[in-house]
């Protein structure tokens, strides 16, 4: 029996089917091609298949052939279960290194940041520290106001850029000096920064400035800050 629980067929009883002697007499009028022997022998096999309870259920007579899977080294060969990471989903949002005078003005939490108007939510998509390069970043006031900028350079270098813009040695004019100045009293103490994307280039290279300036533009027209 071909099929657990089911009856076999006799031989007698195969040769007697109906449409199969017809198959079985085409081997005795000639020499048939290895296509036509193929064939009788699909045929025979199907009618087989048919008499069983459970393949009866789905298959008939004219059943086209079934094919198995060759071997091959691959199907020999033992797979070694990976290992998973202890870090079972990757960080977001942007960190301290612990190393630089920048680290203090990281924005924390930093996964989400808002837009100006407090209306609508963005979660970031990338990892950031104080040593991330080539990113859109997000400066935020104690007044809730909100500044786009971008850098190519290191995330820390620009961030004291903006820290020392209200240093009175410098008179560094600056959109961010000006607010510290007229609203803050020359304070940089209340802001905070955090990355919201990295931008890179592709296999073909290209102008990254370029692309920090499109992706900057996005970025002030989507949060709708100055």
């Amino acid at each position: 029996s071909l099929i657990p629980g089911d009856q076999p067929m006799s031989l007698n009883a195969l040769e007697s089917h109906t449409g199969f002697e017809v198959y079985h007499n085409k081997l005795k009028q000639g020499q048939p091609n290895m296509e036509e022997k193929l064939q009788v022998l699909q045929r025979g096999m199907n009618i087989i298949l048919c008499t069983q309870t459970t393949t009866g259920k789905v298959l008939s007579p004219d059943s086209g052939p079934f094919y198995n899977k060759t071997h091959t080294y691959g199907s020999h060969l033992k797979t070694t279960p990976q290992k998973t990471s202890w870090l079972k989903s990757p960080v977001l949002g942007t960190y301290q290194c612990g190393k630089c005078k920048a680290c203090r003005f990281i924005r924390r939490p930093s996964k989400t940041f808002p837009d100006s108007l407090g209306t609508q939510e963005f979660k970031v998509k990338n990892f950031f520290n104080c040593q991330s390069k080539g990113l859109i970043y997000l400066l935020s006031c104690s007044c809730k106001k909100l500044y786009v900028g971008k850098t190519f350079r290191m995330f820390k270098l620009r961030i004291r850029e903006h820290v020392n813009s209200v240093n009175p040695t410098r008179q560094i004019d600056t959109p961010i000096s000006k607010h510290l100045k007229l609203h803050h009293g020359g304070s940089s103490e209340g802001i905070r920064f955090s990355g919201i994307e990295r931008v890179t280039l592709g296999p073909r290279g290209g102008d990254l400035d370029k692309k920090l300036l499109q992706r900057e533009s996005f970025w002030i027209y989507k949060l709708k800050t100055l």
